[in-house]
Parts: structure tokens; C-alpha cells; sequence
């Protein structure tokens, strides 16, 4: 990463317990403007919560945490995020035009030209204009996929935050997206938190793992050795491409 780029999130001393158990222990972590971070880490490693966290939606035990200058709360507003597929209720009637909008929210102020105009021009980004009128119950996983990540774009962010975004995604559905991200990346910083490594890596700038403690490993180079110890059992790796490492040590 360029040293002269603005810092757009800086979280210090992060901690967050449930139920007296500890989820996310002393997180540091300072991500530049334009960077795309992955932070892999086991199921449970606390991932979703430290995204939440992110944007204001779980409050700290202790810590403090900076997005653009600002609290999480104040600094929302400048976020994107797609959460996980499970989390989606794909039986809700409503259509593809209209889960876009809902990112255009804003109090109670009605929907005006501009914020339409946005819906239809990242749905066509996106490749899914032709769908605006369909119902979300009739898209296949890949699809409903992409409209999530347009109603994540519709927002204008500065910072996308994605959650395991190509779970029950098929092969060539995610080769699609992780390219699409590499067009609007230029443009806003992305990170990316996910459990498999898979084709992301290829396309990201920067590693962290996670998995209650967070270790950064800045631009994507090491061993698979500290994984297996942060999942806590064997881990296989395959690439195809030139042979390189993917983690240095945790320290």
C-alpha cells in the first residue's frame, strides 16, 4: 500500500464479548484508501461481528474505531455492505427495482428522480437491468447476488464491506463478480471477509486473519502453516497459477 493515501478506518483496541465469552480481542487494524483487504479466519472466528462492528451495529466493549474521521454511526452513511446470502429472506415480495432503492433510504423523504436514476444505472453495472421487474423469489443465487451488490452500490460508498459474498455461488459466477469488483474498486476501498480463500485471492492487495485476534499481513505473501493453526486443523491449498506464498508468521 501507498503510505500517502488516506487512512479510511482505523480500529483500536477492539474488544467485543457475548455472553462473557470473548468475539473479537484487542483488533487493531488501519486500512488505506482504495486498498482490497481479505480477512479470512475459521467459521465463528468473529468475521461478521467485527464488520458489524464497522458499521456502528455492535457496540464495543472497549476500543475505539474511526471511519473517515468519524464514529461508525456517523460515518454509515459512507458504507456499502452486503451481508451474507443466508441472511436474505428470498420469499419477501418485492422486486428486483425496488431491493435496490431501499438503499437510497433516507428518513422520510420520498424517493426522488436522482435516486432511481442511480438504481437503473448500477443494476446495469451490474448486468441486471433486464431483471428490474422481476421478483427477488425467481432469481437464481447468482443473480440475487449481483442485486444485493447493487443495492450495496447504490449507496455511493467510499468503504464496501462484503460477508462471505459468493457462498452457494457457482464457479463461474464468482469469477464474474470478483471481476466486476476490480472495475469500481478505483474508486472506493473494499474489504472482503470470507472463510476460503478460493479466486478472491487473486484479486486482492491485502491479507488479515482472524480469528478472535487479528493479525494483519499486509500485501499477499507467506505460508499456509499459520493457517492451520488459526482453523486448528489441516488446511489444502491449490493454485493455479505461479507458485507463492500466502501468509507470513503471526507475531
Amino acid at each position: 500500500m501507498n503510505d500517502q493515501k488516506k487512512t479510511v478506518l482505523e480500529l483500536k483496541d477492539i474488544q467485543v464479548s457475548f455472553n462473557n465469552n470473548i468475539v473479537l480481542d484487542k483488533i487493531n487494524l488501519s486500512v488505506k484508501e482504495n486498498d482490497f483487504l481479505m480477512i479470512i479466519g475459521p467459521n465463528g472466528g468473529g468475521k461478521t461481528t467485527l464488520l458489524k462492528v464497522i458499521l456502528g451495529l455492535i457496540k464495543p466493549d472497549k476500543g475505539t474505531i474511526n471511519v473517515f474521521g468519524k464514529n461508525p454511526k456517523e460515518g454509515r452513511s459512507l458504507i456499502g455492505y452486503l451481508p451474507q446470502y443466508s441472511v436474505f429472506d428470498r420469499n419477501f415480495p418485492i422486486n428486483v427495482f425496488n431491493v435496490v432503492l431501499t438503499a437510497r433510504y433516507n428518513g422520510f423523504k420520498r424517493y426522488s428522480k436522482e435516486d432511481k436514476n442511480i438504481v437503473i444505472d448500477v443494476l446495469k453495472s451490474v448486468g441486471m437491468l433486464d431483471y428490474k421487474d422481476r421478483q427477488i423469489s425467481n432469481l437464481s443465487g447468482g443473480e440475487l447476488q449481483r442485486v444485493l451488490l447493487a443495492r450495496a452500490l447504490a449507496r455511493k460508498p467510499k468503504l464496501l464491506l462484503l460477508d462471505e459474498p459468493t457462498v452457494s455461488i457457482d464457479v463461474k459466477t464468482q469469477i464474474s463478480f470478483y471481476k466486476f469488483l476490480l472495475k469500481v474498486r478505483e474508486k472506493m476501498t473494499i474489504i472482503i471477509v470470507t472463510h476460503d480463500i478460493g479466486f478472491v485471492y487473486s484479486y486482492i492487495d491485502t491479507i488479515a486473519c482472524l480469528n478472535q485476534r487479528l493479525y494483519y499481513h499486509g500485501p499477499k505473501t507467506g505460508g499456509l502453516s499459520e493457517i492451520k493453526k488459526m482453523y486448528g486443523i489441516p488446511v489444502e491449498l491449490i493454485l493455479h497459477d505461479t507458485p507463492y506464498r500466502i501468509l507470513g508468521e503471526h507475531k
